[in-house]
């Protein structure tokens, strides 16, 4: 007859997280990833209406809304030095009366025929042609500007700053802004899209690494083996530490705190301490158990409060159960921990069998650097281009490799140093994007900001802009270098321990 588990045994042997826990997490991408298809859909149906039932353009209306014209000639640019990007022009319609039109610099040649005829002496009227896009508000520069280009025009004082609004009104018509319908189901879904996969994500790493541990235990450990196991965590003399998941018996320690682990007591040579922190403080406290053939095993992890005896009561039936080991070193039990260890290279023993992942490493590196570089974003919209944020993403970068990947070897640290610094690249490009978005679309609309991005290339070299761009980013990376000088170093001098 087959040997049944006892229940606690059942349950140390589980795969975690139960399976509902994926059904839920999938079913919910899915509603999301389907709402955001909907909701792209909608909105584009809802932009096309809009442009259907486009209004004639008013510009003395304040209604906003998107509007059309039919123009027969166009006037050349009149606010160069307002912004050289837009070509500000007067269009007329078959009546000829004014109107105040912005479109793309870059474009203005696909209407040339009308501008020339503007100027030409030909009676005959060019193709009329009809303009869409939203009414803006005049400024005060702009409106100046308009006075002094009308008055050119026409070579007389036409226009002067109590009639202008009668000539052309209060409000232009700027062709580069779309409808103001906004993608309000779409962004939203995808939002929380990328924030359940992220957390999703971080549940498959870590069951990944439970597998893994719970896989090698159950390679090395033959039946009989866990059923002696189960048997003693289930004997009155076995000490139980329920929020530690660790059970000490007679001849095992049986931990299951990053996955089902076994080690016989007979195999341990030598169990310390590990005393770390972040930012120095908030320190927790681990006990490491190395066995005979150099493999160490993480059993416990707490936090050090003051009053706090669980560990030392811990320790207290690791010394009872094993006199006669090694506890802690030379001038103390334990071993101090930086906080920026993170650059430590794990060598083949420290990882207790726990295999590293390169497909899941470079993507925690790239999630990494990509926090990282939403701090550079951040910093760049206030007018900041910091060292710091290239250090973070350094930092960020390696902490996302050992974290998803499980294991951080010099590989690693080279793949996640290089990621960082294509990040600084796509975070610089992010803001200029960004910055580009607002300044002509006005709004952050995944359309206009995928538009942004697409379009940022040709906007940077028509207005001469390379030259800043690249300012920055080269200031961008000396300050990184010189904030992330020791991680670089440490990927520079890197040996690993076996060498």
């Amino acid at each position: 007859m087959n040997y049944v588990y006892s229940a606690t045994m059942k349950k140390l042997l589980q795969k975690k997280p139960a399976p509902f826990i994926h059904i839920i997490f999938v079913l919910v991408i899915l509603l999301l990833t389907a709402g955001s298809i909907y909701g792209y859909m909608d909105e584009q149906r809802r932009k096309d209406q809009d442009i259907k039932n486009a209004g004639l353009f008013d510009p003395s209306s304040e209604t906003k809304r998107f509007s059309k014209i039919t123009l027969i000639a166009l006037s050349d640019e009149f606010a160069t030095s307002y912004d050289e990007k837009m070509y500000y022009c007067f269009g007329f319609d078959v009546e000829f009366r004014p109107y105040i039109i912005a479109i793309q610099s870059e474009d203005k040649e696909k209407y040339r025929e009308l501008i020339n005829y503007l100027y030409s002496n030909t009676e005959e009227f060019p193709k009329a042609l009809t303009f869409d896009g939203m009414p803006e508000k005049l400024e005060e520069e702009l409106i100046d500007l308009a006075i002094e280009g009308y008055n050119v025009l026409w070579a007389s004082e036409t226009v002067n700053k109590a009639s202008y609004a009668e000539y052309f009104g209060t409000y232009y018509l700027d062709t580069t802004k779309d409808t103001t319908a906004q993608d309000g189901l779409m962004e939203i879904c995808l939002l929380l899209l990328v924030m359940v996969g992220i957390a999703y994500l971080l549940i498959l790493v870590n069951t990944n690494k439970y597998t893994q541990k719970r896989k090698i235990t159950l390679a090395r450990c033959s039946d009989e083996l866990l059923k002696s196991v189960d048997q003693e965590i289930n004997h009155p003399s076995t000490d139980h530490f329920a929020d530690q998941q660790l059970y000490i018996t007679e001849n095992f320690i049986v931990s299951n705190r990053v996955g089902f682990d076994v080690i016989a007591l007979n195999e341990i040579a030598h169990i310390y301490g590990m005393l770390y922190s972040k930012n120095g403080k908030d320190y927790k406290m681990s006990a490491v158990a190395e066995t005979k053939d150099g493999y160490k095993h993480e059993v416990v992890l707490t936090a050090f409060r003051e009053g706090d005896t669980r560990f030392d009561q811990i320790m207290h039936v690791f010394h009872n159960r094993l006199p006669d080991i090694q506890y802690g070193f030379e001038d103390d039990f334990f071993k101090m921990v930086e906080r920026d260890s993170v650059l430590d290279i794990d060598s083949k023993d420290s990882a207790s069998g726990i295999k590293s992942n390169l497909f899941l490493g470079i993507l925690g590196a790239v999630l990494g650097a990509a926090l990282g570089g939403v701090i550079w974003i951040v910093l760049g919209k206030i007018g900041i281009i910091a060292g710091l944020a290239g250090y973070a993403m350094m930092l960020f970068s390696i902490r996302g490799y050992r974290m998803f990947s499980g294991f951080l070897d010099k590989k690693g640290h080279v793949i996640s140093l290089i990621i960082a610094f294509l990040m600084i690249y796509v975070a610089n490009y992010t803001l200029y994007a960004i910055e580009y978005c607002k300044y002509y679309y006005g709004s952050y609309s995944s359309a206009n900001l995928i538009n942004s991005f697409m379009q940022l290339p040709d906007f940077l070299s028509m207005g001469g802009i390379w030259s800043d761009f690249l300012r920055d980013l080269g200031i961008g990376y000396a300050l990184s270098i010189w904030a992330g000088y020791r991680i670089i170093k440490v990927v520079l001098d890197m040996k690993t321990r076996d060498e």
